[in-house]
């Protein structure tokens, strides 16, 4: 051992007292060995290890899903057929769908100054304008938007137009053909996103014509044609709504948004059910907002709207 070599003693004169010089620098030579151990020693010294990590992922609260925001409207029956145009079908609630699920050029809101009450105005969802662009002969130049379509992808163009003229003035047993009679044509150009309709004669009440437009190329093959095809539905739409399921036999009609509209449409879901039915699911009431969409846009009644829902025109 250094100590026993070394010895201890007060001082380093005491400590080096009789110890013969080759003895004094052996111990001079042990302490800075000693020394220079003891500093490396210490600057050797292992570091611990770190803490150990967690491995436990944190766990992330999915978001909530979206609320479905759906209003019941209470009806007494959903009527014989789902066209419009035809007095065989006329009821107040296939006026409500069909001014929801199909496209108009012109629609109804509510003026207090007119004699009628109300005035048309252009749906600038479906039109991107609609003007008279001749006086001799009567001309209205009708623009479809690029983007307005039918829930199958297809484009709703002046075919359409020119279909509905000519069921309305070919078919018996129509609903308000007044106009469509003095129309002498209708013609597509730009692709069949304008319609040029001509007349016999200047018709004022022109912005009355082309509401409740129907898909031609569905409606002109599906069996039954114009007369009896949408007897039982209508499976193809291009309004704010797309008809999701018809019960004939719980006088039932499910109508849900329809993405391909802009701007979209609030509520998520409207159910006509008749008045008294049990519901075929859960349903969560929901108050209506002044975004919500209204139930006419035609001149016949609304239906009775049970949970005190206000129904009118939707504005443009």
């Amino acid at each position: 051992m250094v100590t026993a070599v070394c010895g201890v003693a007060d001082s380093p004169a005491d400590t080096l007292m009789g110890v013969p010089k080759p003895a004094r620098r052996v111990c001079v030579t042990i302490g800075a060995l000693v020394s220079a151990c003891g500093l490396a020693v210490s600057g050797c010294t292992v570091k611990p290890p770190p803490a150990p990590q967690s491995t436990e992922t944190t766990r992330s609260t999915p978001p909530p899903p979206p609320r479905v925001m759906q209003v019941i409207v209470g009806i007494d029956s959903i009527g014989a057929g789902f066209n419009p145009h035809l007095l065989s079908d006329l009821s107040a609630v296939n006026a409500a769908v069909s001014a929801l699920v199909l496209p108009s050029a012109f629609r109804p809101v509510p003026d207090p100054t007119t004699p009628t009450g109300s005035r048309w105005e252009m749906d600038p969802t479906l039109l991107v304008s609609a003007e008279v662009t001749n006086d001799n002969p009567f001309t209205v130049t009708y623009k479809i938007r690029p983007e307005a379509q039918w829930t199958d992808n297809a484009p709703i163009a002046a075919d359409d137009f020119w279909y509905l003229w000519r069921q309305m003035v070919s078919q018996p047993g129509v609903v308000d053909p007044a106009g469509y009679d003095l129309i002498t044509g209708v013609q597509s150009i730009d692709g069949g996103k304008q319609a040029v309709v001509t007349f016999s004669q200047p018709y004022p009440a022109w912005r009355e014509l082309f509401s409740n437009i129907l898909p031609a190329h569905i409606v002109k093959d599906v069996p039954g044609g114009f007369p009896a095809g949408l007897a039982r539905a209508l499976p193809v739409t291009g309004g704010q709504f797309r008809v999701e399921t018809i019960d004939p036999q719980r006088d039932e009609i499910l109508i849900a948004r329809n993405d391909r509209y802009c701007p979209p449409a609030k509520p998520d879901l409207i159910l006509f059910r008749r008045a008294g039915a049990p519901p075929r699911w859960p349903t969560r009431s929901a108050t209506a907002t002044p975004r919500s969409p209204r139930c006419m846009a035609d001149r016949r009644p609304s239906p009775s709207c049970r949970p005190s829902r206000t129904c009118e025109p939707r504005a443009s």
